[in-house]
């Protein structure tokens, strides 16, 4: 056998070396995108747990979301305040979740599923629709700027607010 030939035969073990040296970078890429889309959107589940949570553990906030719910005028100071802030817990997670998927972080499958959660939140809680308007324009939201605030904007119009 001539140099040649073990020169040929050396380069096409390195081409195939590289070659599979590449494919198993893209596997090993696109699993650890997987595992990063499914770690954010198991964060996203618990930051919306933590709000429903606070509801079982605390019987005056339940007791607030109640009067949310039943569409009450009826709210004190206090009660007033942790409206503002079941608000804002729920645009805060809102504003990650449009992050997230802005990033590539979630699937549009979780996306449309918070996109869901924006009107039936308005739905279940209506006594919170003046609350998300004045955060809404306390904080500038305007159309583009997500499609969840889209979505929270669209759906505040339709309900009047």
């Amino acid at each position: 056998m001539n140099w040649e030939a073990i020169g040929a035969i050396g380069e096409i073990i390195g081409a195939i070396t590289v070659l599979a040296t590449l494919i198993y970078l893209a596997r090993q890429i696109h699993q650890a995108n997987s595992i990063a889309v499914a770690s954010a959107e198991v964060t996203l589940r618990e930051a919306a747990n933590e709000i429903y949570k606070s509801m079982t553990d605390n019987s005056e906030y339940a007791s607030l979301v109640a009067k949310l719910a039943s569409n009450s005028q009826d709210l004190n100071a206090g009660e007033e305040q942790q409206a503002i802030a079941f608000v804002g817990l729920n645009i805060n997670l809102w504003s990650a979740v449009s992050r997230a998927h802005e990033q590539g972080l979630i699937t549009s499958y979780t996306l449309n599923n918070y996109l869901t959660d924006v009107e039936a939140t308005l739905d279940m809680y209506p006594g919170s629709a003046k609350f998300f308007k004045a955060q809404t324009k306390h904080y500038k939201f305007s159309s583009g700027s997500s499609p969840i605030i889209d979505r929270l904007l669209e759906a505040l119009s339709e309900r009047g607010h």
